[in-house]
């Protein structure tokens, strides 16, 4: 046995407009300066997400910071532009940002170095004992770029430098 029963249906016709996040937000944020700064900043940020990552996946502690410090193979000050990670010689260095890798070489003072870039930062590595990557290749953040090695400072330090813009960053 059926029952009848009476019922109304609606269709609902909608249109999806795709817009950019910029623009809803300089629409909803006209006329308030201080809300729109502080959108600046949170989109040149990031969203003040961290962007770059660790290059070990341990604990760890800085031998020297960036600034001015004396030079250790000499009696001068000098300009000290990243920082010194101290660690064991062959830990596992990884990549802060994803990129490519631009440069892979050799020098007197930082043993052989590793260069990473993307369209805002770079990251330097040196004091490196083996380097895993190769010119151009892409890297993604976390993945293993080389090994620590020993440029002859004591205790073995991993050297890291980071540009932002082309400009050195000491924070």
């Amino acid at each position: 046995e059926y029952i009848l029963e009476e019922y109304t249906v609606s269709i609902l016709k909608v249109e999806l407009i795709s817009r950019s996040l910029e623009s809803v937000v300089d629409g909803r944020l006209e006329g308030n300066s201080t809300g729109k700064a502080i959108h600046a900043v949170l989109n040149k940020t990031h969203g003040l997400v961290q962007y770059i990552g660790s290059p070990v996946f341990q604990t760890w502690s800085v031998e020297s910071y960036y600034g001015y410090r004396r030079n250790p193979y000499g009696d001068y000050p000098e300009l000290h532009r990243g920082l010194d990670i101290s660690m064991p010689v062959g830990t596992s260095v990884h990549s802060a940002i994803t990129g490519f890798v631009k440069e892979i070489g050799s020098d007197p003072m930082f043993g052989d170095y590793v260069v990473i870039e993307d369209d805002r930062y770079t990251v330097k590595y040196a004091s490196m004992g083996n380097i895993s990557v190769i010119v151009d290749s892409m890297v993604h953040r976390g993945e293993t770029v080389g090994y620590t090695g020993s440029s002859g400072s004591e205790p073995p330090s991993l050297h890291m430098e980071l540009l932002v813009n082309g400009t050195y960053y000491n924070r």
